[in-house]
């Protein structure tokens, strides 16, 4: 199969993913950055295909890191970090979502996120005694995606490869 990258001219999809992981595996293998700055370059230049991420688009994606613009995660790691997330916003969920997921009436949920300081602890009660936190959290992710809560800028989940590792991406500005 044939793609076109952003300046026009034809690539072997096959051989753009090889020359990829064999550029992302030389870096891996230096040891010179954090396997998350090689995924979060690898990503960038995912959609390019005309070059591969070189040491300085990856001194900048390990910049972009350590100031917080973007996150890089493992699968385990950014269902974690969802769940933290989720754990500390309940009260701004929809109110039927939680009614729905918990069996619990609306009403309850709309007189608790009403107070938004206190609100939270009331809803995260009501959802332990019911389903239980692990299933709140696996529906929500289940209905937005993770992107929807770890990605601020506009919700996409991206993802890169670097080694045997499956690295999960998200923009946080």
């Amino acid at each position: 199969m044939m793609m076109q990258c952003k300046y026009g001219h034809e690539h072997s999809t096959a051989g753009l993913i090889r020359r990829q992981r064999a550029v992302m595996d030389t870096f891996y293998r230096t040891g010179d950055h954090e396997e998350e700055a090689l995924a979060l370059a690898s990503y960038w230049w995912q959609p390019d295909g005309c070059r591969m991420p070189n040491e300085d688009d990856i001194e900048e994606a390990q910049d972009s890191i350590d100031e917080g613009d973007w996150l890089v995660l493992t699968d385990k790691e950014a269902d974690e970090e969802c769940k933290e997330y989720i754990e500390s916003s309940v009260h701004v969920f929809c109110t039927s979502f939680m009614s729905e997921v918990t069996g619990i009436d609306q009403r309850a949920f709309d007189a608790l996120a009403e107070d938004y300081n206190e609100g939270n602890e009331g809803i995260l009660h009501l959802i332990e005694i019911t389903c239980g936190l692990r299933l709140f959290v696996r529906e929500a992710i289940a209905v937005d995606g993770r992107g929807h809560f770890l990605n601020h800028y506009d919700g996409v989940e991206g993802d890169a490869v670097i080694g045997d590792e499956t690295y999960y991406i998200y923009r946080r500005n």
